[in-house]
């Protein structure tokens, strides 16, 4: 078992962050519409999580090939600590950083994804989880101007994508239990 399999959970916890922002997103939606700065509020959460948790992956790694995660983390902390700090910013500026770390985040997984190809037995999740995120991305930059309720459908839907995504790629790391 190689040291990115034997961490296989942190991406399960990742995944399961993912489907808990998915989950929350949707109950936020039941009492009335969201807001804006409701919408920096959880990306700006979700960002820094995900962030922490791929540089906590990185420092239990240590391995040469997880420097994407390096930048993933530090991306996903600082973009996540802007939109907590400014969320009363335009709705079209929120969507675009949106847009943009989703779109940086999938193309760092897709860089990772290809160069653990051969050091994991499954590794087309991570281009999947990859490809989720930059179709995330590429959809906000295409419509900026998307309204709340427009912006809660999509990063819901992320949120689970990506969760589900994060979540397979950690149990398929997980070594097949021994036969007796």
């Amino acid at each position: 078992m190689n040291n990115l399999e034997r961490h296989w959970w942190m991406l399960v916890v990742r995944g399961l962050a993912g489907l808990g922002l998915a989950l929350v997103l949707l109950m936020v939606y039941v009492p009335g519409p969201p807001s804006m700065a409701m919408l920096a509020t959880a990306f700006g959460a979700y960002a820094i999580i995900d962030g922490a948790a791929a540089l906590g992956f990185v420092f239990r790694v240590r391995e040469a090939k997880v420097s994407t995660y390096v930048v993933r983390g530090l991306l996903g902390l600082a973009v996540g600590a802007l939109a907590l700090a400014r969320p009363g910013m335009p709705d079209v500026a929120l969507t675009l950083l949106m847009g943009a770390w989703a779109l940086a985040s999938g193309g760092l997984e897709l860089v990772f994804g290809s160069r653990v190809w051969t050091a994991v037995s499954r590794p087309i999740g991570f281009m999947l989880a990859g490809t989720v995120s930059i179709g995330f991305g590429l959809t906000l930059l295409t419509f900026p101007d998307a309204s709340a309720m427009g912006l809660l459908a999509l990063f819901a839907t992320f949120g689970l994508a990506d969760g589900v995504a994060a979540a397979a790629i950690g149990f398929g790391l997980h070594p097949a239990p021994a036969r007796a």
